[in-house]
């Protein structure tokens, strides 16, 4: 309802009549638009944006919408389409606006840690670890990895450099993660136990002695590695034998040392 009213230097000289007529007042086409928010990868789609529109001065409402990235990858400058426009609050009826609206922002690769683990282990001639690194923090869900660690040389040693390694699966060859390799000297690698065959015992007559007479013949090396084995021999130059106890008997056992 309009109700019309009179005013002017000579309006109280006159009576008027009670005037009303009627008139229509239309919505506001309310134009949103969106500024994206950059964001670091998280294996999704989901984006947010910061709502702009030409409301008029001193109106409440809140502006709400489903904002989403094209993919999940990082890249500058990624399309954020926004969609499900809508208006709440309480001068919400007053307007109409746009159901969508097309932006842009950047997703930047997640900085991820790869920190190599304590191993220790017997002598295997090789560099490898059972150990996994820790990935600090945790991949993305639904991306997968696959991680190892070495030891610097298969050589027997302590405080030993561990240097961790990933292969990540996330659908864009890792691209999405910024990966720091953390080595560390934690790994131990001690002599691999063998055992000699062939060690021969020459008797004796008895002589109250504990001392045995070792045969002359060279015994084998038993557990040694295929590639040491040209490399490994027992050398019994400085081996000495000794019965348990020195009384008359037989299969005495004798221990072999040096």
């Amino acid at each position: 309802t309009v109700t019309i009213s009179y005013t002017g230097p000579d309006a109280y000289k006159y009576i008027f009549p009670v005037t009303t007529i009627s008139g229509d007042i239309t919505v506001k086409t309310l134009a949103v638009t969106a500024t994206g928010n950059n964001k670091n990868y998280d294996g999704t789609t989901d984006a947010t944006v910061n709502f702009s529109d030409d409301r008029v001065g001193g109106d409440v409402f809140t502006v709400t919408g489903t904002s989403t990235f094209a993919d999940k990858n990082v890249g500058t400058g990624k399309v954020v389409t926004v969609s499900g426009i809508a208006l709440t609050g309480t001068d919400a009826g007053n307007y109409a606006a746009n159901s969508s609206t097309v932006t842009s922002a950047d997703i930047a690769a997640l900085a991820i840690t790869v920190t190599a683990q304590a191993d220790s282990k017997e002598y295997d001639g090789t560099t490898s670890s059972i150990v996994l690194p820790l990935i600090s923090p945790a991949l993305a869900t639904g991306d997968t990895a696959t991680t190892s660690q070495t030891f610097d040389t298969a050589a027997l040693g302590v405080t030993k450099t561990m240097t961790p390694a990933i292969v990540i699966a996330d659908g864009n060859s890792g691209n999405n993660y910024s990966v720091t390799l953390v080595p560390q000297n934690v790994g131990t690698v001690t002599a691999k136990s063998v055992t000699l065959a062939g060690i021969s015992i020459t008797s004796k007559v008895y002589d109250k002695l504990l001392s045995a007479i070792l045969g002359t013949s060279t015994p084998t090396v038993v557990g040694v590695l295929p590639a040491d084995i040209a490399d490994v021999s027992a050398d019994m130059t400085l081996a000495t034998a000794a019965y348990d106890d020195s009384n008359v008997g037989t299969g005495k056992n004798v221990t072999v040392t040096g």
